[in-house]
């Protein structure tokens, strides 16, 4: 799964650490064909945006042109998640294509990051973080007779994030 992320963050930066908030967007989808004979691609939106605010803890270690940080995060998570229905032609057995509907649902986030960042001008300085996330959302279709939670979705998803920063 591979997808985009949109990141804004804010924080308070104390001696040795930072504190703050920060919200993520992306985009999180799988793709199989449908069978037997492989040549429709069926995209499994399962979260189309994931959006995520939440709070965060980073202890800070002073370098000579910047810091290096590491953290902890959590808050809820957003998402409007795509469920697919199979169509079929001329009565047949074999899906030929399907549709896309969405539903919002809400779960939660977790997770831990660490970065570097260096000043590179005045106020402006460049920013690299990586980051382990985990988030557990469902939904539950409302004329459900299965057993199980098809559409519970626990997952871990690892944003990778180069940026720019500047200090007020």
């Amino acid at each position: 799964m591979l997808g985009y992320a949109l990141v804004a963050k804010a924080s308070l930066i104390l001696p040795e650490s930072q504190i703050g908030v920060g919200v993520e967007m992306l985009k999180i989808t799988e793709y199989n064909y449908l069978m037997p004979y492989y040549t429709v691609k069926v995209y499994n939106h399962l979260a189309n945006p994931l959006i995520t605010p939440y709070l965060f803890y980073n202890r800070r270690h002073t370098l000579s042109a910047g810091y290096l940080y590491y953290g902890l995060m959590f808050g809820p998570s957003i998402a409007n998640m795509g469920v697919n229905a199979l169509g079929y032609t001329h009565g047949g057995t074999v899906a030929t294509d399907y549709t896309t509907t969405y539903h919002s649902v809400v779960g939660y986030v977790g997770g831990i990051q660490a970065g570097i960042v260096f000043r590179l001008a005045g106020q402006l300085s460049f920013s690299a973080e990586a980051a382990m996330r985990f988030t557990d959302y469902y939904y539950r279709p409302p004329n459900n007779t299965q057993t199980d939670d098809p559409y519970h979705y626990r997952y871990f998803y690892f944003p990778v994030m180069l940026g720019l920063r500047y200090g007020i």
